[in-house]
């Protein structure tokens, strides 16, 4: 890859991983539908987008963005100055976002876009937010690796209606996991599963079975079949709480091999 194209490259993941915001700006219920998707429940009053995208700031840096890459493909090359403006331009849509933190939100909108605690936790989850989708999207099997490893991992929001939040799962990022995979990964998986002591079966079991889809192996997670109750599991209300996850395999003269990992939740 030379030069130019790495320097397109950057800016076009850039652009790719906030697109969904370019996307909310289009109308106050497309925005209403981000500020859901991020925990926040959204303002009856609509007119509030002119504000909020005069606040964000994003448009014209990533129309800019776009323009830059366009010109690189209609002239098949760019100079290390034209790449060194491209990455600029990536960095300055970040940075657009990350100054925002902090500062007063914007003035005659409705509540909660009035509140400052709003625009700190919302920018801050967002920035998260979009990067882990786009990974998912675009590169499911690294996604894979980090969901597994706990790098992306997943907290509970709980909804406070003082400040209109609503209950939600938010992803974040926990970079500080990833050096325990080579200095303890007896450590990571404690921390991560609870393993060697109150294991999280399905948190486990679950993203063992997005690692396998990403990768191309056929997996799932559901209820243990019969067989494998009754031989390897005493009666009992336990039984309840028992998961598989069931990876099929097909054999290279036919057939279906079913490979079952069972764990109690």
């Amino acid at each position: 890859m030379g030069l130019s194209d790495f320097g397109a490259a950057v800016v076009q993941t850039l652009l790719g991983v906030f697109e969904p915001i370019d996307d909310a700006l289009e109308s106050p219920e497309a925005f209403g539908r981000l500020m859901i998707r991020m925990g926040w429940d959204p303002p009856a009053e609509t007119q509030f987008l002119q504000s909020v995208t005069a606040f964000l700031g994003t448009r014209p840096l990533l129309q800019a963005a776009r323009d830059l890459v366009a010109e690189q493909q209609v002239s098949g090359g760019m100079s290390e100055a034209d790449v060194a403006k491209l990455i600029d331009q990536g960095v300055a849509i970040i940075d657009s976002l990350r100054n925002l933190v902090g500062r007063p939100p914007p003035s005659g909108v409705a509540f909660p876009l009035n509140q400052q605690v709003f625009w700190d936790t919302f920018l801050t989850d967002l920035l998260q937010e979009l990067f882990i989708a786009f990974l998912e999207e675009a590169h499911p099997s690294w996604f894979a690796v980090l969901y597994l490893l706990g790098v992306v991992d997943e907290v509970s929001v709980s909804a406070d209606p003082t400040i209109r939040r609503i209950a939600y799962v938010k992803r974040v990022l926990n970079w500080s996991r990833l050096p325990k995979l080579v200095t303890s990964p007896t450590g990571l998986a404690a921390d991560v599963y609870g393993w060697g002591g109150n294991l999280q079966a399905d948190k486990l079991l679950g993203r063992l079975s997005t690692a396998m889809h990403a990768f191309g192996v056929p997996a799932r997670l559901r209820l243990p079949g019969h067989v494998a109750v009754s031989d390897y599991f005493d009666p009992g209300p336990d039984l309840d709480a028992l998961r598989q996850l069931e990876v099929r395999i097909h054999g290279e003269i036919g057939g279906v091999v079913v490979v079952g990992l069972n764990f109690h939740r």
